[in-house]
């Protein structure tokens, strides 16, 4: 018998992401915390199917990193996709790029 892996999904929350991923909020077998009850009633959780579960962010702000650690701790997912927009992801590699270039001359030292 296979089991099906749970999958989290987190994605900016502009406006218009918002509305596009209010939908209505499935039964789950996964008891949330009533930490998520806020972000449920915005329509910013949404499960559209049993195993997948989409989170609306703000990248700025330590509410948005909570809601995702206590989803995360209450679903044990396989699998969390992160939506990253391109101007980010050229600066966290950017980021790891100097980082190991440090890494580098350290060790040559």
């Amino acid at each position: 018998m296979m089991m099906r892996g749970r999958i989290i999904c987190f994605l900016a929350a502009t406006a218009s992401a918002t509305h596009r991923m209010v939908v209505s909020f499935a039964m789950t077998t996964v008891p949330l915390p009533s930490r998520l009850d806020q972000a449920i009633a915005k329509g910013l959780l949404v499960q559209p199917r049993p195993d997948v579960y989409i989170l609306g962010t703000v990248h700025i702000g330590s509410e948005s990193a909570e809601e995702a650690e206590a989803l995360i701790q209450a679903v044990q997912p396989q699998t969390v996709v992160v939506e990253v927009p391109p101007s980010r992801m050229d600066r966290i590699r950017r980021a790891n790029t100097n980082i190991s270039n440090l890494q580098q001359q350290q060790q040559q030292q």
